[in-house]
């Protein structure tokens, strides 16, 4: 893009190459740097192709050498412009205002691409950037991208890594999340134990299994816990010949736990509903924005009684990154009836079911597997009621740090070292 916006600006020509001694003229060009491109065979002994406007006064000599005529098909480029339009004074002003206004909008950051997101939303991160003097309409010389990169490690503990970097007016942010599960890592004794962890039960549940990698397992299968129980501890107990506790060994927990839970359902129905159906009747109105000011065409229409809106906007872009400040698009109001419907029991329990089967999907997505369910619908008043439970099996177990304990042998020591000193 900026080879051809540099041709573009010094001008260059589209030229046809005629002669029997055309492949000499082109080998004489390329031994005195003569910049030649897009050579395309046109017919016997033709050529066509582009050169610069400065090189062609320069080949003159090398036509007159090898018995070629060169003749100009097409000018390209600002010079030839700026040549055609001479006699008329604004249209040349304004090319060069509107040339130092994008010169100027080059400083800017004017497009934010947030590349590796998952848990975290986009809005989210956008504005982040803003709070962090990086957003939309920044200044480039303002943005610390180590700085920024540090601080979205440090913010977001699921930002593992972060990388940030500018491509014409574009802000590019790229992260990536940690979506597995904490890895189980050992302590050695005497080392620093307090990026240990234990599993604790997330929620109370019935043990259905429990497979031990590292730590102590304070349950086993069948064993009722309450939430926050610690399931496997990461602290190892160890003996001396008389059974007493010598000293603790430490190590993050790693095991896969599962649990029988129990999940509460309820739902309503009404009885009566209000339910919008489009009429095919839409009005448009177009808008212009620069630097955050809108400009709309005028409704020349009145509101309908009931509508819904939809919006779509381009922003202008001159290349693949060098994005500016200018939006435009249309806003579309779709007028829509409300009809009131009321629903029998056949109806309310069918509604009732597509709303029960896609929470059970959110589950199953979440890793839970459904085991049984127990629902019951019933009429209440002006609706329907819908309550049960559901029986599930699924991972219990979460991370907390361990609790650091004194080894007995030096709490023994500490107290007899302040009996003496008594």
């Amino acid at each position: 893009m900026i080879l051809n916006f540099y041709r573009w600006f010094c001008g260059y020509l589209t030229v046809l190459l005629s002669g029997r001694k055309a492949g000499r003229f082109l080998n004489l060009c390329t031994k005195r740097g003569i910049l030649i491109w897009e050579v395309l065979p046109q017919a016997e002994d033709q050529y066509q192709f582009c050169m610069y406007k400065k090189d062609f006064r320069k080949v003159r000599p090398l036509c007159k050498k090898t018995g070629t005529r060169l003749r100009i098909k097409k000018r390209w480029g600002l010079p030839f412009f700026l040549h055609r339009y001479r006699g008329r004074v604004l249209f040349p002003a304004a090319f060069a205002a509107a040339a130092g206004w994008i010169l100027f909008c080059s400083n800017f950051i004017w497009k934010i691409e947030i590349i590796g997101n998952s848990n975290l939303s986009e809005e989210t991160l956008i504005r982040y950037l803003e709070e962090k003097n990086a957003g939309f309409g920044t200044s480039k010389d303002k943005i610390d991208m180590e700085a920024l990169e540090l601080s979205l490690r440090q913010d977001f503990p699921q930002v593992i890594w972060a990388s940030s970097y500018i491509e014409g007016t574009k802000l590019v942010v790229e992260i990536q999340e940690n979506l597995k599960t904490e890895d189980a890592s050992y302590v050695e004794t005497g080392s620093d134990p307090s990026s240990c962890k234990d599993i604790t039960a997330q929620k109370d549940a019935v043990i259905a299994s429990i497979l031990t990698r590292n730590g102590v397992p304070l349950v086993k299968a069948g064993d009722t816990v309450e939430a926050g129980q610690i399931l496997v501890s990461g602290r190892q107990e160890i003996l001396d010949d008389s059974g007493s506790v010598k000293e603790y060994f430490y190590q993050s927990a790693d095991a896969d736990i599962t649990g029988y839970v129990t999940y509460p359902y309820e739902d309503r129905i009404p009885a009566a509903a209000t339910e919008n159906t489009e009429t095919g009747r839409q009005h448009s109105v177009y808008f212009l924005e620069l630097f955050g000011k809108r400009l709309e065409t005028p409704k020349l229409f009145n509101d309908f009684l009931s509508f819904y809106c939809m919006e779509d906007y381009h922003q202008l872009r001159l290349g693949d990154n060098f994005y500016l400040p200018v939006f435009w698009g249309e806003r579309n109001y779709i007028e829509q009836t409300q009809t009131e419907i009321t629903y029998d029991e056949t109806a309310a329990k069918k509604l009732a079911a597509e709303h029960f089967y896609q929470f059970l999907e959110d589950l199953e997505e979440n890793g839970v597997s459904i085991i049984g369910k127990n629902v019951m619908i019933e009429k209440i008043g002006d609706f329907y009621q819908v309550s049960g439970t559901i029986e599930a099996c699924e991972p219990i177990g979460e991370r907390t740090p361990t609790e650091i304990r004194e080894n007995p042998v030096q709490e023994e020591e500490e107290g007899n070292a302040g009996n003496e000193h008594e």
